[in-house]
């Protein structure tokens, strides 16, 4: 439900910093991919991977909301979903040094964001999305590797150069029961009600709702 959503988020983002005007030249219009690099085009190219850390769990007790009523005046309740894992980028050439030049540069895009306009869509597009509200973990990252493998894929005897790029993230979302979507989360609002009490303005009986009984 979530995971397709983020992972086409991280995609989409680093897409548009190594466009056609990205400042090196041999990285503009970089091949960034959520599958494995399987053909001589993809290289020197990105490959993104997500690996969840801690558990998928609702946040807070109790949560749950409503929709506004649609003009029939049904509502459509949803929950809120919180998460954590690791993104990583692997890069992959097709030469040792160009795996680290691009290994360079994404360290540059992760770190430097907010404050070179050169790579800056890449956290300005993970704040603007509205399906899933996303912590990055911009103080810290893991480099793993250095990879080397002879063989590839399109059956050649040349040597695959990898290296990867890990950084931890959190975040949530909100989840339409109904029809398995994401709910954008800027029209997610949070009311308080009394015990015992539902949300009349909404259309949503009383008894629909849980009373708390062990939190105040």
């Amino acid at each position: 439900m979530y995971l397709v959503p983020l992972l086409t988020l991280f995609q989409e983002a680093t897409t548009r910093v190594f466009d056609d005007e990205f400042p090196t030249e041999d990285f503009r219009d970089l091949w960034v991919s959520l599958e494995y690099p399987a053909e001589e085009a993809n290289y020197p190219g990105l490959w993104i991977t997500y690996n969840p850390t801690a558990p998928l769990q609702v946040s807070g007790i109790g949560n749950r909301g409503y929709t506004e009523p649609a003009a029939d005046g049904s509502v459509r309740g949803f929950t809120k979903w919180r998460f954590g894992g690791t993104v990583t980028w692997t890069c992959v050439a097709m030469s040792s040094f160009e795996r680290y030049r691009l290994a360079d540069a994404l360290v540059e895009m992760l770190a430097f964001g907010k404050d070179n306009p050169q790579v800056s869509e890449f956290q300005a597009t993970l704040d603007s999305n509205d399906l899933i509200g996303l912590q990055m973990q911009w103080d810290q990252f893991t480099l793993s590797g250095p990879d080397e493998s002879q063989g590839t894929p399109w059956g050649t005897d040349d040597i695959l150069y990898e290296i990867s790029v890990s950084v931890d993230c959190q975040g949530e979302f909100a989840s339409d029961a109904l029809g398995a979507t994401l709910l954008p989360l800027s029209a997610v609002t949070v009311t308080d009600f009394a015990p015992g009490e539902g949300p009349a303005d909404l259309g949503v009986p009383s008894a629909t709702v849980p009373e708390p009984t062990d939190w105040q």
